[in-house]
């Protein structure tokens, strides 16, 4: 199994790497391969490890290190531009929070149209997504970012239910899961929005196909 980790020499990154380091297990599955992605790494890779070092808001550099490596199994998304850095320059911020998570989904939809598995992608977001919070944070939570970091954060969740509704899963396979997803949800207000969200548009090409 491929591992790719982004924002790998950061203090989660790392300890994640270290605990997914060819020959572990992870799911029922070895890893035999892992990618860590980040601006720059300590030391040589291990035997079975790749280092791609670089900046991820670099687009044409983020797209090579993909296209270099094999098809990706799981993929675990850390890396960004967090709190006061992502205000001060809200252009680097937009790069790696926004445009390169995006990036990331749209290589998944490139393995799928190459007629692999679309990867199990671990998108690290952030309680900065919630804004002001209350003092019980429930299922019914609402999400009312302040700050650029948490609005970034909270697009690239929209980003990754958007894709994983749509193009990185078949078809059946995506209206299945909606489906369990809504009979497990135990709060009310939160069926009502998944069916808005994300169900409904998934259905939506079945009523076209219907009104041909």
């Amino acid at each position: 199994m491929h591992v790719l980790i982004t924002g790998a020499a950061g203090f989660l990154g790392s300890a994640l790497a270290l605990r997914l380091s060819p020959g572990s297990m992870l799911g029922g599955r070895a890893v035999d391969q892992l990618t860590l992605m980040d601006l720059a790494f300590d030391g040589q890779a291990s035997d079975g490890v790749r280092h791609c070092a670089g900046d991820m808001g670099d687009a044409a550099w983020l797209c090579a290190a993909l296209n270099a490596g094999p098809p990706i199994d799981v993929l675990f998304h850390l890396a960004s531009i967090p709190g006061g850095t992502a205000e001060q320059n809200y252009l680097l911020a937009r790069r790696v929070n926004l445009e390169a998570t995006q990036t990331l989904l749209e290589h998944g939809q490139q393995q799928v149209a190459s007629g692999q598995a679309a990867p199990v992608f671990v998108f690290a977001s952030s309680i900065a997504v919630f804004g002001q919070m209350s003092a019980v944070v429930d299922d019914d939570a609402p999400t009312r970012p302040q700050m650029t970091y948490g609005t970034q954060k909270r697009i690239g969740e929209l980003l990754k239910i958007l894709a994983y509704s749509t193009y990185l899963n078949g078809y059946g396979q995506t209206i299945k899961a909606a489906f369990e997803a809504l009979k497990k949800m135990p709060l009310k207000a939160n069926k009502v929005i998944f069916t808005g969200f994300y169900l409904f548009p998934s259905l939506l090409p079945i009523f076209f196909k219907a009104s041909k």
